[in-house]
């Protein structure tokens, strides 16, 4: 059972002043509890101010044992906030919440014409007055993605590099007493833009960037001085805010090491509860698996500062905004993993070469892969040692992912992979293999043509099978490429010697065009991820992979692939994305708010259970239609469902708790359900087995175990009856 601890504010510790003076105070209760190695323990909050009143909108972190573990909360209108947090290490942990400190409040925006495009060059000014020429005088700025600033005409500031904000200073020469203008030719190479500035005069912060600026999209005439006025400038995002967020350095208020901040210390002076104590035991971790049918988790290594940082997620996992190189997130990715019957993990090194000629061409982005990657393969030796079953590890290198990429420097790449991982004896037994030799899986979505004219690709030392993606379109399966992921519900399997080698399943998946096309198609309730494992059940693939653990990165707005800018192909938003890393319902990220909570890590284990048995003895269910909270406008309802399991199983469809279809097979399921007689507002819908048929309680709340005697296997689906109008 988890430990439930209530934030009662009933502490002495002051914590906030809201506007109207009042004080909040924060108060965490709760006894010892102790809880296996691995498992989640819920924390309650309740924030009141001096008066005892609930206090909302209040942001609190979690930390564990001095440092930040999970995501934020939010107060609500009760002053409450409640969150998981899962507690990898054995021994004492220490929990505690802290109120976020308070930033200075921004005032500058990103600003940009009203349409962004590529290879655009946009003309800013600020007109503005002084009674007197100030002592001191200088000016902050950065673009995304390169800046020329004038002042009456003089060149006073340049950058390019948006991550570090320039700072000019000594500019008290260039002004005089009236009327000014501050001028900034601005240009944007490819994706987001936006121009940020402030001028500070005696102390004081004058002309932020905002929607009182003038942009221009031809060049005035009278350039840098221009005396005619343009349009307004569009107000992008505050600072430290948008796809910026905080990855700038050197911005007033704004922290970069922010972009990480699982691991962080709690920072000096932060109001914080009081300190609960839980142990933490450890436990046998089961891992069920066979040979001959291999589960694989595509896992990405590259939260890092200079690959991917959060800013375009979809939403926030439940141990919070991490960096690839924290022990802790890694050991309870493989906690996690390993319980829900993950044989391997295929690491995602694919974007790594790009048009190298060498590997020691590599950039240091890739370095900092590799030290994400190493830091993995630490904790799973460190791991074993405590008698603790990991998954195996393999790698996700790329051909064809940049111009001029050579057969070369993959070669010298994977030399290197053998040497210092796969020889390495201290990750003895961690690497997969297959046919006799170590696996490694090469990306070479072009196929094998790429490969014409360049030296072979040596198999000495690894047996090589390659992958690819959309093998709906390119079907490279007739070549013996895997697939990353396959666009259709239905994915194509690989066949080797007859037998099928490989299949890749998803919980969602994109078309040719990315997430916005209509050959996508969302998880629908977990509905997608059943359908696709029906193909795994079917076919019985060696190597069943699964995309994906944690890709958590996308295209930021109007910055999508494509001549359009429209191809969003990582993730997208909740419904729209691929992962099945835990995380935090209810909780606002880049697009849409709220994430899936533990469905799909459940919903994994209860799948891949499945697979692992010839004859299924446990039925699993999603529903596809309704949607969550979906509006309902007709006089009929359309139910769809999708089940997987022991033949025979029949389902009773319910509307709050009356039968409105019973005993309906099986399968995919599709069913128009009368809702004239309903009242308006909100209603559930109920499907489930008309007898015990699961061990599984896909629960969204927690880690789910087996239970020890069957029950009914259910959904429950809220919808909302609009009244019809006369």
């Amino acid at each position: 059972m988890g430990v439930v601890m209530v934030l009662a504010m009933t502490g002495a510790l002051l914590a906030h002043s809201p506007a109207n003076g009042a004080t909040i105070r924060l108060h965490l209760a709760c006894g010892l509890r102790t809880v296996g190695m691995g498992r989640s323990v819920p924390i309650m909050m309740r924030a009141t101010d001096g008066r005892g009143r609930p206090v909302a909108g209040l942001e609190l972190w979690p930390y564990l044992n001095g440092l930040r573990w999970g995501a934020q909360v939010i107060t609500d209108a009760h002053g409450r906030a409640s969150a998981t947090l899962p507690l990898p290490d054995p021994g004492q942990a220490r929990l505690q919440v802290a109120l976020r400190p308070t930033p200075p409040k921004q005032t500058a925006w990103w600003i940009w014409a009203p349409t962004v495009a590529d290879g655009q060059t946009v003309y800013l000014r600020r007109v503005f007055s002084l009674r007197h020429v100030p002592r001191h005088a200088n000016l902050i700025a950065t673009c995304d993605d390169v800046f020329r600033a004038y002042l009456n005409g003089s060149e006073v500031a340049s950058g390019s590099n948006y991550q570090h904000v320039q700072r000019a200073t000594g500019l008290r020469r260039f002004l005089h007493a009236g009327t000014n203008i501050l001028a900034v030719e601005a240009h944007n190479g490819t994706g987001p833009a936006g121009f940020l500035a402030m001028l500070q005069v005696d102390g004081a912060n004058l002309l932020p960037t905002d929607s009182r600026w003038e942009v221009y999209t031809v060049k005035p005439q009278d350039w840098p001085v221009p005396t005619n006025a343009g349009e307004p400038a569009h107000a992008i995002a505050l600072a430290g805010e948008g796809v910026w967020k905080s990855s700038i350095q050197g911005w007033p208020g704004i922290a970069p090491s922010s972009d990480f901040p699982v691991g962080l210390p709690m920072p000096k002076g932060a109001v914080h509860s009081n300190t609960v104590t839980v142990r933490v035991v450890p436990r046998k971790i089961a891992h069920r698996t066979d040979p001959n049918h291999l589960v694989g988790m595509e896992w990405e290594p590259w939260f890092t500062p200079l690959n991917v940082r959060w800013d375009t997620a979809e939403a926030v996992p439940i141990l919070g905004n991490y960096s690839s190189y924290d022990r802790r997130v890694i050991r309870q990715h493989a906690l996690w993993m390993t319980e829900a019957g993950v044989d391997f993990l295929l690491v995602d090194w694919s974007n790594n070469l790009w048009g190298k000629q060498h590997w020691s061409e590599r950039g240091p982005y890739v370095d900092e892969l590799i030290r994400g990657t190493s830091a993995m393969l630490d904790e799973y030796a460190r791991m074993k040692r405590e008698g603790i079953p990991v998954p195996k590890v393999t790698l996700l290198l790329g051909l064809d992912n940049g111009p001029q990429t050579t057969t070369t420097a993959l070669n010298e790449e994977m030399r290197w992979v053998y040497d210092h991982y796969v020889m390495n004896p201290k990750y003895r037994g961690l690497w997969l293999y297959y046919e006799g030799k170590p696996l490694i899986v090469p990306f070479n979505g072009g196929g094998p043509a790429i490969r014409n004219g360049q030296p072979p690709v040596d198999t000495s030392l690894f047996t090589v099978r390659w992958m690819a993606s959309q093998l709906q379109f390119n079907h490279l399966e007739k070549e013996g490429y895997w697939s990353w992921m396959d666009g259709v519900i239905h994915p194509i399997p690989t066949y080797h010697n007859g037998t099928c080698e490989a299949l890749t399943v998803t919980v969602a998946f994109f078309g040719d065009g990315g997430w916005t096309y209509p050959q996508a198609r969302g998880r629908l309730g977990g509905s997608t991820y059943v359908e696709e494992f029906r193909t795994a059940l079917d076919t019985r693939p060696h190597f069943l992979l699964i995309c994906q653990w944690n890709e958590f990165a996308g295209q930021a707005k109007d910055a999508g692939y494509g001549p359009k800018h429209d191809q969003y192909v990582d993730c997208y938003t909740p419904e729209f994305s691929n992962d099945i890393e835990p995380t935090v319902p209810g909780l606002r990220a880049y697009r849409g708010e709220g994430g899936w909570g533990y469905t799909y890590l459940n919903l994994t284990r209860a799948l891949v259970d499945l697979y692992h048995r010839p004859t299924p003895t446990d039925t699993v269910v999603a529903v596809a239609h309704p949607q969550p909270m979906e509006r309902i406008h007709a006089t009929t309802m359309p139910v769809e469902f999708t089940s997987l399991g022991p033949s025979g199983v029949r389902f009773n469809i319910r509307i709050d708790g009356r039968i409105v279809a019973a005993d309906v097979p099986g399968g995919w399921i599709k069913r128009n359900i009368d809702v004239s007689r309903l009242a308006p507002g909100m209603h559930v819908l109920t499907v489930e087995t008309t007898s015990p048929a699961t061990r599984w309680a896909l629960s969204a709340s927690k880690e789910d175990d087996p239970l020890p005697a069957p029950v009914r296997a259910r959904v429950r689906v809220p919808f909302l009856v609009q009244a019809q109008r006369r």
